[in-house]
Parts: C-alpha cells; sequence; structure tokens
C-alpha cells in the first residue's frame, strides 16, 4: 500500500458512501489524513451520487434511521424489501434532542433551534455525529429580546463559510414597536454579529425554518396589505447578508387564494418548492427552477384525492427524484407515497417495524466535521486521538445489526400502477 501514489487512494474513496469512509478512518493514518482533509470532504459531497439520505425519526428523537433515496426507485423484482439503517443517537446533557423533522439543513447539518432567546441553539452531523453547542450573543445591551425566534443554516461560497442565522424579536425603551433583529454566526470566525434588521414590514411564522437554496435562506412571511395578511418569500443572501423579496406562483397573489389553505416552503430536487393545502380539496406543489420573478414558478403536480385519504393537509411533500419524474410525499406521520407527476398516479409504500409515530425528511450524507471539544482542558497532541476516538465508535461496531436496529420498507407488486394500491388523481 505505501507504493501506491495517494492521489489514486484519494480517487478511489471520493467514491465511497460516507457511511463506509466513516469506519474506513481507523484503518490506518494516511486515510485519516486523506478523509479529513477539508478539500476532501468538500469534493466527497459535490461528487457524491445517490448520497442523498432519507432521515426517519422516532417521536422522541431518540431513535434515528437512514435508507438512500435511490433505493426507492431501485427494485426490479415483483417483491422488494429495503432494509433502513439505525444511525448512532449519541446524546449530552443539555443538549436538545432533533425535534420534529423537516428542520433546517444544509450540506448534511441540522440546526436543532428554539424560539426562547435564553435556549442555545445547536448544529449537528448525524453522520459522524459530531455536534457544536453555539455561544449566546453577548452583547451588552439594554434590549430586551423577546420569545419569537426562527433561523437557519447555509452555505457562504465566496468565504467558504458555514453560517447561522438567527431572527428574534427585540424590545428598545425608545421604540414601543418591536424589531426583528437578525444576527449571524461564523462557523469559520465563531462568534456572532448582527447585520441588517429583518424588514420590518413583513412578519416570519412563527418557529419557521429557512430553507437553504443556492446560497440564500427562505422564510414563508406575512405582509398587511389592503387589510388582508398576505403570503410572500423572503430570502437571506448569505454572502451580502441583506434581504429581498420574492413572489409568490401567479395563482397564489390574490388574497383569496390564501383563505383556507397551507402553505410550506422546502427544498426538492435542490430547488425551492411550495406546496399549498387546501385541507379538504386540493394539494398543489410548485417548484422553482431558477431564483428569479414569478414565471420561474413550475406546477409541478395539483390533484384532490389519494385513496381513502380525504384531508390533503396531512400530506408533505419529501423529495422529488427528477429523473423518474416522482414525487415521495408522507401522510400524517404514517406512510409514503411515491407519486409519478406525468402518469398522475402514486404507490402506497409499507413500512414495517417502524415507530408508531415518525417524521422525515431528505438529507445529504455529508462527512463535515463539528469541532466541539467539550471544555477539554487535553494537550493538542491528544486531540487526534480523541477525534479518532470520537467517530471510530462506529468502525469498532461491526457486528450485524438486529433487526429491532432497522426498519422494513416493503414495496410489493413493483409493477406500481397495476394494483389495488394506485390511485389516479383527477
Amino acid at each position: 500500500m505505501s507504493d501506491t501514489p495517494s492521489e489514486f487512494f484519494r480517487e478511489i474513496l471520493n467514491r465511497v458512501p460516507v457511511q463506509p469512509l466513516l469506519r474506513f478512518r481507523c484503518v490506518c493514518k494516511a486515510w485519516l489524513k486523506i478523509i479529513d482533509y477539508p478539500a476532501f470532504i468538500k469534493s466527497h459531497l459535490n461528487r457524491q451520487s445517490g448520497g442523498t439520505q432519507i432521515i426517519i425519526k422516532n417521536s422522541s428523537g431518540s431513535k434515528l434511521y437512514t435508507l438512500s433515496l435511490d433505493s426507492l426507485t431501485s427494485s426490479k423484482t415483483r417483491t422488494k424489501t429495503i432494509w433502513a439503517e439505525r444511525l448512532e443517537t449519541p446524546t449530552r446533557n443539555g443538549v436538545l434532542r432533533i425535534p420534529t423533522l423537516p428542520v433546517a439543513t444544509c450540506n448534511g447539518l441540522i440546526l436543532i433551534s428554539h424560539y426562547h432567546p435564553e435556549k442555545s441553539w445547536t448544529l449537528r452531523n448525524p453522520f459522524t455525529h459530531d455536534f457544536l453547542e453555539l455561544p449566546a450573543y453577548d452583547e451588552e445591551t439594554c434590549i430586551l429580546r423577546g420569545g419569537m425566534a426562527c433561523g437557519g443554516v447555509g452555505y457562504d461560497c465566496v468565504s467558504d463559510d458555514y453560517k447561522v442565522v438567527r431572527i428574534a424579536q427585540i424590545y428598545s425603551p425608545d421604540n414601543k414597536t418591536p424589531m426583528l433583529e437578525t444576527l449571524v454566526y461564523s462557523l469559520k470566525l465563531c462568534y456572532w454579529r448582527r447585520v441588517n434588521d429583518f424588514p420590518n414590514c413583513y412578519i416570519p411564522s412563527h418557529g419557521e425554518h429557512g430553507v437553504y437554496v443556492n446560497g440564500a435562506l427562505h422564510w414563508r412571511t406575512f405582509r398587511k396589505q389592503r387589510g388582508q395578511a398576505m403570503e410572500c418569500i423572503i430570502a437571506f443572501d448569505l454572502v451580502a447578508e441583506n434581504y429581498r423579496t420574492m413572489p409568490l406562483p401567479s395563482d397564489l397573489t390574490e388574497p383569496k387564494m390564501s383563505l383556507g389553505s397551507d402553505m410550506y416552503l422546502d427544498v426538492l430536487g435542490e430547488c425551492l418548492f411550495l406546496s399549498c393545502c387546501y385541507w379538504i380539496t386540493r394539494l398543489d406543489g410548485w417548484i422553482m427552477k431558477d431564483c428569479g420573478g414569478i414565471y420561474s414558478w413550475t406546477k409541478l403536480f395539483s390533484f384532490t384525492g389519494l385513496g381513502s385519504i380525504s384531508a390533503m393537509g396531512k400530506l408533505r411533500p419529501i423529495a422529488y427524484l427528477k429523473n423518474e419524474g416522482l414525487v415521495l410525499l408522507q401522510h400524517d406521520h404514517e406512510e409514503f407515497f411515491l407519486y409519478d407527476v406525468e402518469k398522475k398516479s402514486a404507490k402506497r409504500f409499507k413500512i414495517g417495524g417502524a415507530p408508531s409515530y415518525m417524521c422525515s425528511q431528505v438529507l445529504p450524507a455529508s462527512l463535515f466535521r463539528l469541532i466541539d471539544d467539550g471544555g477539554s482542558d487535553e494537550d493538542d497532541d491528544d486531540d487526534d486521538d480523541a477525534s479518532i476516538e470520537a467517530i471510530g465508535t462506529a468502525g469498532r461496531k461491526r457486528k450485524r445489526k438486529s433487526a429491532k436496529d432497522r426498519l422494513k420498507l416493503t414495496l410489493t407488486n413493483t409493477n406500481v400502477y397495476n394494483d389495488t394500491d394506485v390511485w389516479d388523481f383527477h
């Protein structure tokens, strides 16, 4: 092995999925150095095809499972059983568990936030088991911070930096009207900064997480117009660190279109996605292929029924498989459907052995490391060993997973458009 060029090893390792790579860190120091090198981590994230995972969480957040998104369409047989691997979820006193999905994410990182200004926020990588508790914003002012807070995490490609954005109400003795301050935490600089305030004519939805797409975070907000609350989208550019407004689809620009409906922002197929649930009658989905004007929105689907399901508001789009023209939907924390956009029909996925209550989100697997020494006073010479030990727990447990640590996803009758579990939409 010593005679083999390191470039050859890098090329091979760059094609290996994240979870095997984490075990390979324990092979030798040379491989550890390659896998932990920041340039390799970035290259691996950009190059991985089929690396996108579905994360499934139980109600308490104590158990996580992962399943490759591509495996949902890889079956060629009449009956297919897909096992979702159990992810280790190490806990730590004072660190919040992963809440109900979806949450704010970026390149495999999960932001665990809290609406209360005194509660700490945490970044986690569920694949490497790393987590980083963000420090409190320590500016000494006479400003009182209120309870409404929302945020997000994204990547600044110019400074090569991950940034956490926090938006919270503030009350000043000089101004009776509450304002919405914007704080930005830089993972590279390791401190908070206050930047341009959130536009005061807009009100973000309570607890809404920012959706990261194309270098910006996006929130669904409200704006008063002609005495009515109009929904709109506000984007925060992570490079310029300023806000801009984005239009809704033309079908939703009239106030009457928002009545009796709920809107949700997500990222599907690396594009901004807006779903509108008319609770009883219909579910519509728009995708923004180019972050531009009102004509950038394309209606991806619209249907009025799904078998025995009567309430469309309990359906949530999870992922969009562009090459196959399929949309993955979850219903009421219980079951999944694959919807064919062209054929306007869907197939139910039955999950055996799953928790009675579950939520899910699509997340790219990432090697990105979060550094948190937990206040250790050990010498720097021990840091590498501690890092290997922290991640090496996944490599040492090489025993075969037990059935209780895996979820079974059963797809019956793979000819998905010819059985009784297939429905047409009108």
